[in-house]
């Protein structure tokens, strides 16, 4: 099971939140009405499991208690997800609610940023000040470690625009945490010659140094920085995605003309 605990107490918040992404019972109670309703719906049509319990210094304003959630969250995704392997990692959604559209795309990469383009015409619903619904994503993305751009293309009525940000962010999240990358994924590339039509099919690599796989960048050995623990557990995840082929790089080996990857 693919699961989180987390615990956090600061000044402002005290909250407690465990996460399934294989499913699970719900309860959400932030202490803001609209805020609970959003992420209750993220978890149930979601198919996850969350159990979350916030304190919050709402006697201030919700500032503290959403931002603080969004950290929570991310940061239980980021555990729960663990190499992210078997999962298909990009994922893109148009989410259209009566006169509301919104848009989000989503790479689980492991580096974070935010790109929010959202204008509310409401400051408030509820409890719930709708200038805070960047502040959670921006929260969120940067803890998860998810690269997120999500824009709402038009619409007005402020709950029905903010339950949008919501669903257009769960629909790709799902979407890739939960799909197994497709047994298509190898592509095939053709390549003309003068004579004869030649096929050439595109498989993984797994770099491999001190026992770890490991990203290059741009060839340089000294830029090596881990991406998986256990190479042939990430070697069986390419191979139940489909792959056929493999190409396994020794990097150790390579640097001192020996085989050290045994």
């Amino acid at each position: 099971m693919r699961s989180s605990t987390q615990n956090r107490v600061t000044k402002e918040t005290d909250i407690h939140l465990s996460l399934c992404l294989d499913g699970g019972d719900v309860s959400v109670n932030t202490g803001i009405g609209f805020f609970d309703h959003m992420l209750t719906a993220f978890a149930v049509h979601g198919g996850f499991g969350l159990q979350l319990q916030v304190k919050g210094d709402l006697h201030v304003d919700c500032h503290h208690t959403i931002e603080d959630t969004g950290i929570v969250l991310g940061k239980a995704f980021q555990e729960a997800l663990q190499d992210k392997g078997g999962i298909a990692r990009f994922g893109s959604f148009y989410v259209p609610m009566d006169e509301a559209l919104a848009f989000c795309s989503l790479d689980i990469s492991g580096r974070p940023f935010l790109v929010f383009q959202a204008e509310f015409v409401q400051e408030q619903v509820g409890s719930y000040d709708s200038c805070m619904t960047e502040e959670f994503f921006r929260a969120l993305a940067t803890n998860a470690g998810i690269t997120m751009h999500v824009k709402l293309e038009y619409g007005k009525i402020p709950t029905i625009v903010l339950r949008q940000f919501i669903k257009q962010w769960r629909m790709p999240c799902v979407w890739r945490v939960n799909k197994p990358a497709e047994k298509s994924f190898l592509p095939k590339v053709y390549c003309n010659t003068e004579k004869e039509t030649n096929r050439m099919i595109i498989f993984p690599a797994i770099d491999i140094k001190d026992g770890t796989c490991v990203r290059l960048v741009k060839g340089d050995y000294a830029t090596a920085h881990k991406v998986a623990e256990n190479a042939v557990e990430t070697a069986k995840s390419f191979q139940n995605a489909g792959a056929s082929w493999i190409h396994m790089v020794d990097l150790d080996g390579a640097k001192d003309a020996k085989a050290c990857q045994q």
